[in-house]
């Protein structure tokens, strides 16, 4: 986590352990990772920037960067991250655990 905090990545590692976390309890596997990410996420919350980010795309439009604020779910909001991604976008992860 130091290595986030380095590079001013908190809040992106923690919208994607938050987003692990919800997966792992919407999809009841892995009944370890709640345990082990909930930890994680404590941490980095404690280091939550205000400053408003992506995950990597730099280069939108204004017009995409509005319709990211108003659409992201509370999760990409509390992290402050222009983001449409949802925990039901990585449905292959349960998909491939099954298999």
């Amino acid at each position: 986590m130091s290595s986030a905090k380095q590079f001013d990545a908190q809040n992106r590692l923690g919208f994607l352990v938050g987003m692990a976390l919800e997966l792992a309890e919407q999809r009841n596997f892995h009944p370890e990772a709640s345990s082990e990410l909930r930890p994680v996420l404590a941490v980095l919350e404690r280091s939550r920037l205000a400053g408003e980010d992506t995950l990597c795309e730099e280069s939108m439009t204004k017009s995409e960067r509005a319709w990211l604020r108003e659409s992201r779910s509370n999760l990409a909001r509390h992290w402050n991250l222009l983001c449409a991604m949802i925990p039901e976008d990585l449905t292959y992860v349960s998909e491939r655990q099954a298999a």
